[in-house]
């Protein structure tokens, strides 16, 4: 796995996994910690990496790769991939994000009138410090009650 970079991820892996235990509340058992790291030194990423290649890559194909990977380009790009890969999906994000609030923006108008609109439909009237009037109250606000039917405390009553 040394070719396709699965190495160098599984360090970088157990890197961020030691940094992430420094932060570890204080008491946090040390055997807690231990495990972490000796868990960490067994994962297997060749096992899925293999499969992974499997799925996308016939053997041929991954022949000729490995074949491409030995060469001193191959070994380039197997060591950048994963900064190219980090860079691009940062890059991609970032652009998703001003897209989308751009377009927002673009419509901010629209949006604050269809608020102003669903609001006035959705409007629920405020409290009132008349008396309640037929229909309303705690009562009136549980599926299957009416007025008198359960005491206070108690739960309502079941039909039969």
């Amino acid at each position: 796995m040394q070719l396709t970079g699965t190495d160098q991820i599984k360090t970088r892996l157990n890197d961020n996994v030691a940094a992430n235990m420094q932060r570890f509340p204080p008491f946090v058992p040390q055997d807690v910690k231990d495990d972490v790291r000796t868990s960490m030194e067994k994962l297997d990423l060749d096992t899925p990496t293999v499969a992974i290649y499997q799925r996308y890559l016939s053997t041929d194909d991954a022949a000729k790769a490995i074949e491409f990977y030995k060469t001193p380009a191959g070994k380039n790009v197997v060591q950048a991939t994963p900064m190219l890969m980090g860079d691009i999906q940062q890059m991609a994000g970032k652009q998703g994000q001003e897209t989308f609030q751009a377009a927002i923006q673009r419509h901010r108008p629209e949006i604050e009138a269809a608020q102003k609109t669903y609001e006035a439909q959705h409007a629920s009237p405020g409290p009132s410090l008349g008396p309640p009037t037929p229909g309303s109250g705690p009562a009136a606000a549980r599926p299957g009650s009416s007025p008198g039917s359960s005491s206070p405390g108690s739960a309502p009553k079941k039909p039969q």
